[in-house]
């Protein structure tokens, strides 16, 4: 990408709000498919590693949560992983593509 980044997610890292497994499964899906599909799902941010405890503990005071799913690094890419290692594809629309 233009932008010299890749970035890595742990999809089983993702909050996944109480409900979705059981909507998910009444459409024969699972719930981190939901969470691909591309829509808004949470406020995302990046972080350099050693502020992510301090980040947390402040988001925590006002009542919100906050949970490390992934990493930036040099080189191109989006990478979605599971816990099993496997890769999956990036779902979703793409607003900046023609």
């Amino acid at each position: 990408a233009a932008s010299g980044v890749a970035i890595e997610i742990e999809i089983d890292r993702v909050p996944i709000a109480a409900g979705v497994d059981q909507v998910a499964g009444a459409h024969d899906r699972g719930a981190h498919e939901l969470v691909l599909g591309g829509e808004d799902y949470e406020l995302l941010c990046a972080l350099p590693a050693g502020r992510v405890a301090a980040a947390g503990e402040a988001l925590c005071r006002i009542g919100c949560r906050l949970a490390e799913i992934g990493r930036v690094g040099s080189g191109p890419g989006l990478e979605l992983r599971r816990d099993d290692g496997r890769s999956l594809p990036a779902l979703g629309h793409d607003q900046l593509s023609r």
